[in-house]
């Protein structure tokens, strides 16, 4: 069971992005400016977990984001950084939150409802874990590609992970 919490939008808050997982059993309703950027990550949990060659995802606010629907809404820890929520009924794996950050939370891109955006959703800016890569894909584009996490992260991730022991 999770232990997320829930509470009302804003009031005076314009739903800016909505998404579900595939059988709408958990929904979820972003009430701020979207993120600056998205990121497409090759390591073997996210390819796997979704069946896919990389997983597209943005970084929310978590304060911003409001579970619409959570009756089916299930945390699973697939490591000790961080946690990733699905749906019970279908098995779609919606979001992911690590722990180092607090505030935030990652969303997966195929959650969107695109029909419902308001705005653009921002163009994908990097590769993380290219290492982990399948070997039967090639990225094709001229972004920016990483060994492991983008600058910067693995650095807050340890310095929380430290604080933990």
């Amino acid at each position: 069971m999770s232990t997320v919490t829930t509470s009302p939008p804003p009031s005076n808050a314009p739903v800016q992005l909505t998404g579900s997982c595939y059988c709408g059993s958990l929904a979820w309703a972003y009430f701020s400016p979207l993120p600056t950027h998205f990121s497409h990550c090759h390591c073997s949990t996210c390819r796997r977990l979704h069946s896919a060659p990389f997983l597209t995802f943005g970084q929310f606010r978590e304060d911003k984001l409001r579970w619409v629907s959570e009756s089916s809404l299930r945390r699973f820890n697939h490591s000790p950084y961080a946690s990733r929520y699905a749906c019970a009924d279908c098995y779609c794996f919606v979001a992911m939150k690590y722990h180092c950050e607090p505030d935030e939370i990652y969303i997966s891109a195929t959650s969107i409802k695109e029909d419902d955006l308001i705005g653009r959703v921002p163009e994908p800016k990097h590769h993380i874990f290219i290492s982990q890569k399948a070997p039967w894909y090639e990225v094709s584009d001229n972004l920016p590609q990483y060994p492991r996490y983008a600058p910067g992260f693995e650095e807050r991730m340890m310095n929380w992970s430290k604080g933990q022991t």
